[in-house]
């Protein structure tokens, strides 16, 4: 058995999905902005030597990048002190800046590359030893996984020769337009269909045109890869003979067919 603290399991399982700038580390109140959910409760130094730990360890590796996301330097096993400087750095360092705020449309096109070009800072991640570790105490059962994500109502997806956006869509008074394409992805087919099909049933809207796609291999993650996955894609129109359960982002699932597909351990 693995011997894993509370405080090293909550900062791999935060680094599991995708990696995070060290500064959000830096205390409960940026944990919880960042992640949505309370922090291991350390104190600076604390968080300092466990993260420390496991980069030594070989489970954490961290990258250095600049704001528009290129990575500037090789990926790092960070010292003490450069972990410390990571925690300390301000976490909107010109982030502000976004392209609907008036400082950015007040910027020159030089000044606005100058910010992007900056350095944000380290980031940390799972290397593929971190993740076994994880996967080790959770039990974690990639059949039962689904990755679900969207993409907006112009990316055209291709199936042959012809796209989702060429398809026949219901423009009846019962319909509302369409908003997006859902993309699903796992390793069971039979999951996502039946996964898709009870989250229709639940919200109310129907499936419009479906795109499947075989992936050999599947890319899970930044660090997990498994030997074949399935995609579907599609358009889904929400229909007003039935009206939508209200959005409830903390305290409803709405894929009420997902299976557990991991267990999260306990510690005293």
């Amino acid at each position: 058995m693995d011997k894993m603290d509370k405080a090293e399991y909550w900062i791999l399982e935060s680094a599991v999905h995708s990696v995070s700038p060290i500064n959000v580390l830096a205390s409960e109140d940026s944990i919880t902005n960042w992640f949505f959910y309370p922090g291991p409760g350390l104190s600076r130094p604390d968080m300092i030597n466990v993260l420390h730990r496991l980069f030594e360890a070989g489970d954490l590796i961290a990258t250095r990048t600049n704001w528009n996301g290129t990575i500037k330097y090789e990926q790092l096993v960070p010292t003490k002190e450069e972990i410390e400087a990571a925690l300390s750095q301000e976490r909107y360092v010109n982030y502000s800046c976004t392209e609907s705020s008036p400082s950015w449309k007040n910027m020159t096109q030089e000044a606005i590359e100058a910010v992007w070009a900056q350095e944000r800072g380290l980031d940390y991640g799972l290397t593929v030893q971190g993740g076994s570790r994880w996967e080790t105490i959770t039990q974690a059962d990639w059949s039962h996984y689904l990755r679900v994500g969207s993409q907006g109502k112009h990316t055209r997806v291709k199936s042959g020769e012809e796209t989702l956006e060429e398809q026949p869509v219901d423009l009846s008074e019962n319909a509302v337009a369409l908003e997006w394409y859902v993309i699903v992805e796992g390793s069971d087919k039979k999951l996502i269909e039946e996964s898709v099909a009870a989250c229709a049933e639940a919200q109310g809207f129907s499936i419009i045109m479906p795109v499947w796609e075989v992936m050999q291999p599947w890319r899970v993650n930044y660090w997990k890869t498994l030997p074949i996955g399935y995609q579907v894609t599609y358009l889904h129109q929400y229909s007003r003979s039935k009206p939508m359960r209200p959005y409830e982002p903390y305290g409803y699932d709405p894929w009420p067919s997902y299976l557990p597909w991991y267990v999260k351990p306990q510690f005293e």
